[in-house]
């Protein structure tokens, strides 16, 4: 390895690893290069100063321990390096996995998304739309407050926080790709009925991430597998009010998620609402 990876901690470890091993063998090498003045006869060594000949013998003297010195350095420098590079191994396994697991993740969302645009429940692009233009709401519009009932960083990241009973999305990188939170409604539908779940969002300025509203009911409980979800897409500056529509086809329960694709700047959400349609 011609230098040192700096880019990656397992790299690195695999990158110091190598050249412990290396030095494992380079250092006999250079060590057996030189004579340490070791080939002078007696007979020339009398012919010196005894100045010379002191040093001589001394530097002899010395020369001689060298074989068990070098022989520890080795040896510690070769495990040293097996274990580093076994070290940078494994934890670029760890990574690659998570890595395949988010591309999964993500090739799934995306094959979700194409499906629900084949079955003519089409998205939205533009988050100011409304998905039912043609419905009027009616009754039972349900509050929903950012409290401590919401999950939050359901995936392991930390990109979502409450500030003043509102949801707050910053980060620059999640654990899967995405992140976000969520929260679990229990018997709060009717079966057969359809609801407009909404909410209000806006991003400070220069906000590059982006936000989804993505609703299921999948709790758990059979039969489930109704979903619906709006495409990501940064909010305005000034703020917007985005929403689906939703069957209660299977059961009564309900799961909103607010989910964040990481980027700079920040995206604040409250609002939440759940309004029956007639």
């Amino acid at each position: 390895m011609s230098q040192f990876e700096y880019t990656d901690l397992n790299k690195f470890f695999v990158s110091i690893g190598v050249f412990l091993i290396g030095l494992t063998f380079l250092l006999p090498w250079l060590f057996f290069k030189e004579n340490f003045d070791l080939l002078i006869k007696s007979e020339d060594l009398k012919t010196y100063t005894k100045t010379a000949q002191y040093i001589i013998n001394q530097r002899q003297s010395i020369v001689s321990s060298f074989p068990i010195i070098i022989l520890v350095i080795s040896s510690c420098a070769f495990l040293t390096g097996i274990f580093l590079c076994i070290k940078g191994i494994k934890g670029w396994y760890k990574t690659e996995k998570l890595k395949l697991l988010a591309n999964k993740l993500s090739n799934d969302m995306t094959t979700q998304e194409i499906q629900r645009y084949s079955t003519s429940e089409k998205l939205s692009s533009d988050m100011n739309v409304p998905l039912f233009k043609s419905e009027k709401t009616t009754f039972n519009t349900i509050d929903v407050p950012i409290n401590n009932l919401w999950v939050l960083n359901h995936w392991g990241s930390d990109v979502a926080s409450i500030e003043n009973g509102k949801m707050i999305f910053k980060g620059l990188s999640a654990r899967l790709k995405t992140d976000g939170c969520h929260i679990n409604l229990i018997g709060i539908l009717k079966i057969g009925s359809f609801y407009k779940v909404s909410c209000f969002v806006k991003a400070l300025p220069n906000t590059t991430g982006e936000f989804q509203l993505w609703c299921h009911d999948k709790l758990g409980k059979d039969p489930q597998g109704i979903e619906a979800a709006i495409p990501y897409a940064t909010p305005s500056v000034a703020g917007e009010k985005c929403s689906l529509r939703f069957e209660a086809k299977n059961n009564t329960n309900l799961r909103i998620h607010l989910q964040y694709l990481p980027g700079a700047g920040q995206i604040e959400v409250s609002d939440v609402k759940i309004t029956e349609l007639k």
